[in-house]
């Protein structure tokens, strides 16, 4: 039992005055501790302990209840042996707390919302905890554990021949043939469901291309086709974790409406998650690049070391002749070139041309060198990622990406003029 904190029992076992005085009516300390007791526990249970086989105590409840009215909670012994005042008071608490009783009623409100539930939740204590809450919200009296379950069990397998239903209805015979060649296999081989539970490999373009393979598989099939806006996101995932965990032979044992059901969760499932992984891919492949851009820069700046102190030592003697005021324009070049020489400072401004002139003084151009690599990659990706901008703003890169999509339609490199 003591499923509450403590903070919980001050809170939900806490006696008011009205509740005070509706115990005072009794007669006799053990019957009004036991009235209390009954109306704590139902307050933190939303149901009435139990009679049989014994009558259910919970001691830290009922030490609680007890130092409340100031009485010994060992008087509990007078009380819960006299079944008739038990069920008499029980009654009386459900009339004063104005709660209903779990009759056909009430089960046929919980069936609907456990319905309704098992429509989005699979596991058996999270939905245990609903049903609990929506009985607690409807001020209806708990019934047994066990009987929840059971009727958790129901409404989840009503549940899922609805939907399974649901799902099939939506297939063309043909497209039920082709879900279930997913499952053939040919000797030594994969079946196209392994094959498509496969992970993503490392980010490269050969990973790129089978992600995109893949993603062509699945749309080759028509899945996108197939309207699952109605289904609860979270049942989708939970039928293709299935479908992730079942081998192609388990899945064949399958009944076909369970069958075509998961391997259409599956399916489509696994279509937005390689559109998430080719995504990834792509940010992982250019950080790649331009890291290994920003090195060669560095190791290049690293090597002309010599070349910057030097250059920098010039400039700082230009910058100190130029700013000395006792010396006149008509012997700028002169003073110049006296402090530093013609020669080296000729050397000087050739060899940074050079470096201006290379590769190698900022990332991009080093990036722009490895256009071929990521061109084979590229044009499949934008096939299939399309972008927008939030609220539906014009963004350039939105439309660069749209004209490079276009180029690669027509099978064209230049840009156009405007």
């Amino acid at each position: 039992m003591n499923k509450y904190t403590r903070e919980q029992l001050l809170v939900l076992a806490r006696l008011t005055a009205e509740d005070l005085e509706e115990i005072g009516r009794r007669r006799r300390g053990h019957n009004r501790l036991g009235f209390a007791y009954q109306l704590a526990f139902m307050r933190v249970y939303n149901r009435f302990p139990t009679q049989r086989p014994d009558f259910e105590l919970d001691h830290e409840l009922l030490t609680f209840v007890g130092l409340q009215l100031d009485t010994s909670a060992d008087q509990i012994d007078l009380y819960h042996t006299r079944q008739p005042t038990l069920s008499r008071h029980q009654e009386q608490l459900r009339l004063y707390l104005g709660l209903r009783r779990f009759d056909k009623d009430t089960q046929a409100e919980l069936e609907q919302f456990l319905f309704e539930e098992t429509s989005r939740l699979e596991q058996m204590n999270a939905l245990l905890a609903r049903a609990q809450e929506f009985l607690r919200e409807q001020r209806i009296l708990q019934p047994a554990e066990d009987t929840l379950r059971r009727l958790i069990t129901t409404q989840r397998q009503a549940a899922r021949e609805h939907i399974y239903t649901q799902i099939t209805a939506r297939l063309s015979e043909p497209f039920r043939a082709q879900l279930d060649e997913l499952l053939e296999v040919t000797e030594g081989a994969l079946t196209p469901f392994q094959r498509l539970k496969r992970p993503p490999g490392q980010a490269s373009p050969k990973s790129m291309l089978q992600l995109v393979r893949k993603i062509e598989h699945i749309e080759g099939m028509g899945i996108l086709g197939i309207d699952l806006s109605w289904l609860n996101n979270n049942y989708q995932r939970s039928l293709t974790h299935y479908a992730q965990r079942c081998s192609a032979d388990r899945m064949r044992q399958l009944i076909p409406a369970r069958r075509h059901a998961v391997l259409v969760c599956f399916l489509w499932q696994t279509y937005r998650d390689t559109i998430d992984y080719m995504i990834d891919m792509h940010d992982k492949i250019m950080a790649g690049v331009y890291s290994r851009a920003e090195n060669q820069v560095d190791e290049e700046l690293r090597k002309r070391r010599q070349l910057v102190q030097a250059s920098l030592r010039s400039f700082h003697t230009i910058g100190k002749i130029l700013l000395d005021e006792a010396i006149t324009d008509q012997e700028l070049r002169a003073v110049i070139f006296d402090r530093i020489g013609r020669g080296l400072l000729d050397s000087q401004v050739e060899a940074v041309d050079s470096y201006w002139a290379g590769t190698h003084h900022h990332p991009f151009h080093l990036v722009q060198r490895r256009f071929y690599y990521l061109r084979q990659f590229t044009p499949a990706l934008l096939e299939h990622i399309h972008c927008q901008a939030e609220d539906g703003a014009k963004s350039p890169l939105v439309e660069a990406v749209d004209l490079q999509r276009e180029l690669n339609d027509t099978n064209r490199r230049k840009l156009p003029e405007d």
